[in-house]
């Protein structure tokens, strides 16, 4: 008889259960935000690659820790194919100028040939283009 109680209660229970983590369940469901909007698509049909070297170079322009290194960074673009040429101070300053470039509007590839120390004298194959050496056939683009 007592087994039989026992076993009444826990049918009784069962449902009881459910019916909590199903409210809960919604309950959590209904908290979550909603998803962003899709960014509208940029028309790039427009965009020439002197467009996107002067957006990197301004974004450059724009943060002072890059104040002092503006004349040691080339940054040229063929074909929306983007060329870091140069030195920085670190692998961080390396990284930031290249998520720069990245986040240009039309941008289809990024190439990051910077270096983290500066090189005296240009190898074979490289001209020189402000205070750093450059691939003979890249466009010099120093900033002032």
């Amino acid at each position: 008889m007592l087994n039989q109680n026992k076993s009444k209660k826990a049918w009784l229970l069962m449902p009881l259960t459910l019916l909590l983590l199903v409210g809960a369940l919604a309950a959590q469901t209904a908290n979550k935000p909603a998803r962003p909007a899709a960014a509208p698509r940029v028309d790039c049909s427009a965009a020439t690659d002197a467009d996107i070297v002067k957006e990197i170079q301004d974004k450059l322009k724009a943060d002072p820790a890059f104040k002092d290194q503006l004349k040691q960074i080339n940054v040229s673009s063929k074909n929306r194919i983007v060329t870091l040429n140069g030195w920085v101070k670190g692998d961080k300053a390396k990284l930031a100028v290249g998520k720069y470039a990245r986040s240009a509007k039309c941008v289809k590839s990024v190439v990051n040939k910077l270096a983290t120390r500066l090189k005296v004298g240009c190898s074979p194959g490289q001209k020189p283009c402000g205070d750093i050496c450059i691939d003979e056939k890249a466009d010099c683009n120093i900033m002032n």
